[in-house]
């Protein structure tokens, strides 16, 4: 779980090009009157590895998918245990009954898988919150750094497969992200909000 966690993080920031002023088409005579184009890079695995903002999302995510999984296996435990208990007594029960307490059994396992995917759905969710509320932050941040080095495109080093030195930018964006965002409170979705989000997607697939 720790793992789709960080891999969750990771995909969900797209540090993409920026543009210091939006260029349409232009003629020939454009093109050459242009700026030659000033770069920086950003290292998105540091960035999510070293600010405290990062680190505080991952911490809480790590706990919301503890608890879910502390739940989860409890009833499982409790089925488990309900339903031994329920073959020693097998042969004792009319069949009527024992059909009976299995179906009950078989449907609080049902209900159990239901709570299991439920939970990820939410957790998914609340991860992906956590990054729209980081982006809103960082996007202005790294406009910022752009503009105070002059550059007109900003890199993702993970992309390069060579630079020259000093073009690396990360750590002062982790440093005012950190003065601007050191910690992040992540907002775990409700069952209802998750219906409502699948009900909008599948309205939107239509």
């Amino acid at each position: 779980m720790k793992r789709l966690i960080k891999s969750l993080l990771a995909a969900s920031l797209m540090v993409t090009a920026y543009m210091a002023s939006s260029v349409g088409f232009s003629t020939t005579a454009q093109a050459q009157a242009m700026k030659p184009a000033v770069i920086i890079v950003i290292d998105s695995r540091r960035l999510f590895s070293e600010s405290l903002v990062s680190k505080d999302i991952r911490s809480q995510l790590t706990q919301v998918s503890q608890t879910f999984g502390a739940e989860e296996n409890a009833t499982k435990e409790k089925l488990l245990k309900e339903k031994e208990d329920l073959d020693k007594q097998r042969a004792l029960l009319p069949q009527a009954a024992y059909e009976q307490k299995y179906n009950e059994l078989k449907n609080r396992a049902d209900q159990l898988n239901r709570k299991v995917d439920l939970d990820q759905k939410k957790l998914n969710v609340t991860q992906v919150r956590a990054n729209q509320a980081l982006q809103r932050v960082l996007n202005p941040i790294i406009a910022q750094v752009a503009d105070k080095k002059g550059a007109t495109i900003v890199l993702e080093k993970a992309q390069i497969i060579h630079q020259a030195p000093g073009l690396d930018v990360t750590t002062e964006v982790i440093e005012l992200l950190d003065k601007q965002l050191p910690s992040l409170k992540v907002q775990v979705p409700s069952e209802a909000e998750i219906l409502e989000l699948e009900r909008q997607a599948q309205q939107g697939g239509r």
